[in-house]
């Protein structure tokens, strides 16, 4: 996966704070998206 467009210095805050929490960074971005994902629907009951 290509992501264009992302501030680095998210990027590189991002991947510091999955390492201090002992993710890898796709561990770490796919429990970002599912956070993401609960919050947005959360209104409507789904859960992913």
């Amino acid at each position: 996966m290509v992501i264009k467009k992302i501030d680095p210095e998210k990027v590189r805050l991002f991947k510091a704070e999955a390492v201090r929490r002992g993710f890898l960074l796709n561990q770490a971005l796919e429990e970002a998206i599912t956070l993401w994902l609960n919050a947005s629907h959360s209104v409507v009951g789904t859960e992913f």
